[in-house]
């Protein structure tokens, strides 16, 4: 709109040039002078009417008084215009990012080649604020590194005797204000990039502010991304489960759970996921008590909840969390899963599963120190606790107790049909413990292409075999070191096939059978209740840095899980 101005007495405009005039200082009004009011700007008032002056009062170039204002009378002064405009300009607002994560691998160490192998490492970082206004652009948000280590003959140092190490995290990717479970050794000690919730030596929980995070110096591995920490009681699961979105974590309250969440069309599992629930985690409270049923990926549509964690729960059914199984295509199934710190009971009895109480058949799996058990009154061959199947790559199965059960091969490796390939499978640290050698079995290795690899290191396996072997492989490449085998039913190890790698194990029973490449295994003496050897004997180090209690090994350690 245009208004006539006589007086601007209070309001600061600043002359730009003769013509426009906008907002700021003290102005001389002139007849050609356009001025630019922007909305919200107020006590505008109407210049005087040129008849007001008198003659004699132009020419003297007088003023002349209206009311509080006094306006001058000089003859070059004339009637002004304003023209109402928009709002002021915005003020930019520049890009604020948040600290960068740890470095993570993104791959697996090269071939050693003349003393040396590499692997590629990334970090990232999210934005905290994004550019508006012509603001500062965001700088990059991901940086990709090449790491080189010496190999061969010398593994990289362990940690110092005494200093914290961190086995595993149930969040790998948090939001700031999540709840970050971390489990090791030494945890007790200065925590820096985080909050401290709560903290002992072997387990703290840090409140996520951005990181990274470290932990008496150990690098706690868990990225910053962007997400919403929801929490969900037995009665609002439901609601959580519709507001989820990527990136949030559902921190569950103490109590049973018996609403659904997912898709409640197909199947009478607790949870049908699907890709809606790509990237969201389902977190027990710290100290608090939380009941769920079953769980499976899919939605039976196809779509599947990759990079899902379930973690610091109870769950018990046919089968706890389902990823795949041993008929599907290959490496079908839900990629990138955390399964960590639940209490999964097998509540089944004599039925034949044919499946695992964790199975899966995408890529990246990790079952991390979990507690199984089960109900069945007699082994089932077909009956598994931890399930690996159509060629999953780099899965992780560590840290676990299977205990008080009777069931098949606890870890199975399997696929019936065409071989699939699996790739850089790592089961160690875990602890199989049957109450009779009857219970349960061990490991198993099968249904895979002669180039697939597995590594089995760490783990305790006592007083089980069913009349099979505690470690029994079929194909691929596999490494066995640094494990205790004692009081096996059957030959602690069984090669009926596959290329295998024995180094450093206590192998305490019947002679192992088979073929394979072994050195500094011991097949004499005793061996404790935890699986301790007495009076072990010194080996040198083939790559296994820290023991199965998280004692740093040195370049010469006593042979077995324990250094």
């Amino acid at each position: 709109m245009t208004l006539n101005l006589k007086a601007l007495w209070t309001l600061g405009f600043a002359l730009m040039a003769m013509g426009t005039l906008v907002v700021y200082g003290a102005v001389t009004l002139t007849e050609s002078t356009s001025v630019s009011l922007y909305k919200g700007t107020s006590k505008v008032r109407d210049y005087p009417n040129w008849a007001t002056c008198t003659e004699a009062a132009k020419a003297a170039g007088q003023a002349i008084t209206a009311g509080t204002v006094t306006y001058s009378c000089k003859t070059e002064v004339r009637k002004v215009v304003a023209t109402y405009t928009a709002d002021p300009p915005p003020i930019p607002v520049d890009c604020v990012v948040s600290a960068w994560s740890a470095w993570t691998p993104s791959g697996d160490w090269s071939a050693c080649t003349d003393g040396s192998q590499a692997r590629n490492e990334t970090r990232s970082r999210i934005v905290v604020t994004p550019a508006a206004n012509g603001g500062a652009a965001c700088p990059g948000l991901a940086e990709l590194r090449l790491t080189v280590q010496s190999c061969g003959e010398t593994p990289p140092p362990p940690p110092p005797i005494g200093s914290a190490v961190v086995f595993y995290t149930d969040l790998a990717f948090a939001p700031p204000g999540a709840l970050v479970t971390v489990w090791g050794r030494g945890l007790d000690a200065a925590v820096t990039g985080a909050e401290v919730f709560s903290q002992s030596a072997t387990k703290t929980v840090l409140k996520w502010t951005g990181g990274p995070a470290m932990i008496g110096g150990a690098p706690v591995s868990v990225t910053t991304r962007a997400g919403t920490v929801r929490e969900a009681t037995p009665s609002t699961l439901s609601f959580a489960c519709s507001a989820a979105k990527p990136g949030d974590v559902i921190l569950l309250r103490a109590g049973i759970y018996t609403q659904r969440c997912g898709t409640t069309t197909w199947g009478a599992q607790q949870f049908n996921l699907g890709a809606k629930f790509t990237d969201v985690s389902f977190v027990g409270y710290p100290g608090e008590v939380v009941q769920l049923k079953e769980l499976r990926t899919d939605d039976g549509t196809g779509g599947q909840s990759n990079g899902l964690v379930v973690a610091n729960v109870k769950m018990a059914g046919t089968y706890c969390v389902n990823g795949g199984s041993w008929w599907e295509a290959e490496e079908s199934g839900a990629k990138n899963v955390r399964v960590v710190n639940i209490d999964c009971h097998g509540n089944y009895g004599s039925a034949n599963t044919m499946t695992g109480l964790v199975g899966f058949g995408g890529d990246g799996w990790k079952v991390l120190g979990n507690r199984f058990t089960n109900n069945a009154p007699a082994p089932i061959n077909n009956n598994h606790a931890v399930y690996a199947t159509v060629g999953a790559d780099d899965a992780e199965v560590a840290w676990n107790l299977f205990s008080n059960m009777k069931m098949g091969h606890v870890i199975q490796q399997h696929t019936d049909g065409p071989l699939r390939q699996y790739d850089r499978l790592s089961i160690h640290d875990n602890e199989l413990v049957g109450a009779n050698s009857g219970d349960i079995r061990g490991i198993n290795i099968s249904g895979c292409t002669a180039s697939s690899t597995s590594d089995i290191y760490n783990n305790v396996l006592l007083n089980l075999g069913q009349d099979f072997s505690g470690i029994n492989t079929y194909c691929g490449q596999v490494k066995v070191r640094h494990n205790t085998l004692a009081k096996i039913a059957a030959p602690p190890l069984l090669v009926q096939g596959g290329t295998v790698m024995a180094q450093n194990n206590v192998f305490i029973g019947r002679a192992n059978v088979g073929s394979f490449t072994g050195s500094n295994n011991v097949t004499s003496g005793t061996v404790d209740s935890t699986g301790r050897m007495v009076g072990a004997p010194k080996a040198p180090n083939v790559g296994v840095n820290v023991d199965h209690a998280g004692v740093p090994r040195g370049a010469t350690v006593s042979v077995g899980a324990y250094e």
